[in-house]
């Protein structure tokens, strides 16, 4: 574990210091790094779905290059919706949206009153 959180100290100094390309290459890297020691760390899936859209926005200048990396953030925008337990409670509701193809179809807000009941339980 001592080496996932030095990963995770690394990162958050590198934010820091990302102000070009290279150096926001060098953070997604490093968040790589921790999901290669922790495959559902919320924490980097999250941040390389943010960073990846600051690269689009920031460091990319081709269309081809912009898609490239709006396709990456989008996934792992994605995947941290995998790690949420709400998530779980409304897929054991509704079975059917664990096989879509688009994880959002989850919709948070149509079932948040239900989601608030079972909190309750």
């Amino acid at each position: 574990m001592g080496d996932l959180s030095r990963l995770l100290a690394d990162a958050n100094e590198q934010i820091m210091r990302a102000d070009n390309k290279e150096k926001l290459q060098e953070l997604l890297g490093t968040y790589e790094r921790v999901l290669e020691q922790d495959a559902s760390n919320y924490k980097a899936l999250w941040s390389l779905g943010r960073y990846n859209v600051v690269m689009v926005l920031g460091y990319t200048e081709t269309p081809s290059e912009k898609e490239e990396y709006n396709l990456i953030a989008i996934n792992w925008c994605e995947r941290p919706m995998d790690t949420h337990s709400d998530l779980e409670w409304v897929i054991a509701q509704d079975p059917h949206k664990r096989d879509s193809p688009y994880p959002a179809n989850v919709h948070f807000q149509r079932d948040a009153k239900a989601m608030l009941a079972h909190a309750d339980e």
